[in-house]
């Protein structure tokens, strides 16, 4: 992606709507660039991070850059949490443009207390027409080029810290951290070192601005928490849908445990409609999937055998980055393209796949949610097959581990009702879990047409089966890989599969995208 000078005219549109929002931005101080060669930075060393302000009037608060497809049922407590947390003050948002429903009504509700910029695409266009992409490839890019472009859009505002994340992941302090303070635990020595230029700094997550406050006694670099740059890593954590009474069927046939309502004051909140409250359960075994080896000749196989460790995760790290630390020429680098997981890519660690829990001073717990909201996103440019074999994946592999108490996010909403109030909670918080209500799917959508492709022309294959699929069913040209089926779904409608050369397991593959034999490229 090409660099693009900052834009001091900022055409965002704001909630709610007026004829002079168009003009807010005019009294933005920014800083335009001219000339986008001079604005190559070289990469820098740690040394040039320590400094905590570029800027007399870099904001004492927290931005975010958020995307949002379908889950206003997840937003209305994201907002609501990083708000009391983060002390989320600033936000701009944008929508995927399949989206079926609006965030619009949840933002309104905050315009008091948060300023919220929301880009549309007739004011914010991500993906240049001459770019050469299609289906999931138009979601990644405009994801990215949203990213860069947030970015700089709070950089030219004197932001500080901004969180980029998703509606299904809730950041927090590393538990240890928290615990260290009133307990001999065995982290205590490794964090009370680094970290923080003061051991107190670690609040519980119930009293307001809780990770906040952390984030500005941070020290860089602290290479205990693996802090060298102002991009932070942050570990995320996957939870699955099983449920308490869930989990007692399966060890001990139990009583079902039914979730009480949170009562404080007149004020009743049911614990079922927080995912912060709901799910509990995360962790999994690594699974040694057997490889069956190939002989020298087309479609025969040999006696030895190896095998692929297999664990599920929510994946690589996400990151919060200090802005203040940063020079606006370092957010127009060359290499800078908007991962979501290191979104200024000359800037962050270039391990964000590999850190540990114990690794980093910050967690995201990153919730699954119900089977009715996973399956609500219809209009996921990966197809619902996918989203159904992921699901299904992570809740059979996922939730050996229950959070302990220091682990748990509840306490967060008590805080958080004591601070905005009881009825300012209840209208901020109204429909929180809820799903809007969506029209019926096309009958001829399509995953209805490949269950009838399967019961008529299709082999159910089983487990371990050696079979061929494509990485890129998009690409140009198709090319084809030895794979062995690990999961048969749906009837054998999808299918999940490892790659024999790498171990990578590519989940949700439509039967009609595998094939028994032919020309491959391993």
């Amino acid at each position: 992606m090409n660099p693009l000078p900052v834009d001091s005219n900022i055409n965002a549109i704001y909630f709610p709507s007026s004829s002079n929002n168009k003009n807010k931005n005019a009294n933005l101080t920014t800083k335009t660039v001219t000339s986008t060669s001079s604005l190559k930075s070289s990469f820098r060393s740690s040394s040039n991070y320590k400094k905590k302000k570029c800027n007399d009037d870099d904001d004492d608060s927290t931005s975010g850059c958020l995307l949002v497809s379908d889950d206003n049922h997840f937003l209305i407590e994201w907002i609501a949490y990083h708000y009391h947390v983060i002390k989320l003050r600033h936000l701009i948002i944008t929508m995927d443009p399949n989206s079926m429903t609006s965030p619009s009504e949840i933002l309104i509700r905050w315009e008091n207390l948060i300023k919220i910029e929301f880009w549309d695409d007739e004011s914010r266009y991500f993906i240049p027409s001459n770019y050469n992409y299609t289906g999931v490839e138009i979601h990644r890019q405009r994801q990215k080029d949203f990213n860069v472009e947030c970015l700089r859009t709070f950089k030219a505002q004197h932001k500080s810290w901004v969180l980029l994340s998703d509606t299904d992941e809730f950041i927090t302090i590393h538990p240890e951290l928290v615990l260290s303070q009133s307990s001999s635990s065995p982290q205590q020595s490794t964090f009370a070192a680094g970290g923080a230029s003061n051991k107190n700094t670690f609040p519980k997550i119930e009293l307001p601005n809780s990770v906040h406050t952390f984030l500005q006694s941070l020290m860089i670099p602290t290479p205990e928490l693996n802090i060298y740059t102002p991009c932070i890593p942050i570990y995320r954590r996957q939870y699955s849908a099983k449920e308490e009474d869930d989990i007692d069927n399966e060890n001990s046939n139990k009583n079902k445990q039914k979730i009480e309502p949170l009562s404080v004051s007149d004020l009743s909140i049911n614990h079922a409609d927080f995912a912060t409250f709901r799910w509990k359960y995360w962790g999994s075994n690594k699974v040694d999937f057997p490889i069956i080896k190939r002989g020298n000749s087309l479609n025969t196989t040999t006696n030895e055998t190896s095998s692929c460790p297999l664990q599920y995760k929510a994946g690589p790290t996400k990151v919060i980055i200090d802005l203040s630390r940063l020079r606006v020429q370092d957010l127009y680098h060359p290499m800078i393209e908007g991962n979501p997981h290191k979104p200024l890519e000359s800037i962050c660690s270039t391990y964000y796949d590999m850190y540990n829990i114990e690794e980093t001073g910050f967690m995201i717990h990153h919730f699954l949610g119900t089977k009715e909201q996973w399956s609500y996103r219809r209009n996921d440019q990966r197809g619902m097959g996918y989203r159904m074999a992921r699901y299904q994946t992570i809740n059979e592999h996922v939730g050996i581990h229950k959070a302990t108490n220091n682990e748990l996010l509840q306490p967060w909403l008590k805080g958080f009702i004591q601070s905005v109030g009881e009825t300012e909670a209840i209208r901020l918080l109204n429909n929180v879990g809820k799903l809007d209500p969506l029209s019926p799917p096309a009958a001829e959508d399509n995953d209805h047409e490949r269950e009838n492709y399967i019961t008529t022309t299709t082999t159910i294959y089983q487990v371990g089966d050696l079979v061929q699929t494509v990485f890129d069913i998009n690409a140009e040209d198709l090319e084809w890989y030895w794979v062995q089926i690990t999961a048969v779904l749906m009837s054998g409608t999808y299918y999940n599969v490892v790659f024999q050369f790498d171990c990578f397991e590519k989940l949700g593959v439509p039967a009609d995208e595998i094939r028994l034999n032919g020309t491959a490229v391993n």
